[in-house]
């Protein structure tokens, strides 16, 4: 397997993937329903960042080349109270339901620590849905913890 910058033609493959996370996670929360036209925004959105000079998006290719899965991350400043002053946030990362387990997120989490400490940087941070337990106990097993937890009220 081998990871490259993501292209714009690798756009509508990486809408499915993301297309389907979301629908996983529609089961953990209303709030992950997709809207109308949500695919066609998300392409938007996936073709602003693979143009971004910035941001790190990459896709994972097996051996046949095809996609089997993405990482989306960018640096975030913190506000200048902290004596950390900037953060690699994971935004996204996705790999196909039929591809776990095989290696394929902690190749991609390392290419992105990888990119973190060649740009001096020494915090990565995700989200992660609560409900989600294999995404919870792949971030844990990997390091991370939690610090932080977000709360909602639906008024």
């Amino acid at each position: 397997m081998k990871l490259r910058k993501a292209v714009l033609s690798d756009i509508n493959v990486v809408t499915e993937l993301w297309k389907d996370m979301m629908l996983l996670h529609q089961n953990y929360d209303r709030y992950f329903s997709l809207g109308e036209k949500a695919e066609q925004a998300y392409q938007n959105y996936a073709k602003e960042n693979i143009q971004s000079g910035s941001k790190f998006f990459k896709v994972c290719l097996d051996e046949n080349n095809e996609i089997v899965g993405y990482v989306l991350a960018d640096i975030i400043e913190y506000p200048p109270i902290y004596p950390i002053k900037r953060f690699v946030e994971i935004i996204e990362m996705v790999v196909r339901k039929d591809q776990r387990r095989n290696g394929i997120g902690e190749t991609m989490l390392k290419d992105v620590i990888d990119w973190a400490k060649e740009n001096g940087i020494t915090r990565v941070e995700c989200k992660v849905a609560i409900e989600n337990q294999i995404s919870q106990g792949f971030w844990k097993k990997n390091g991370f913890r939690g610090y932080s937890e977000s709360l909602v009220l639906e008024i």
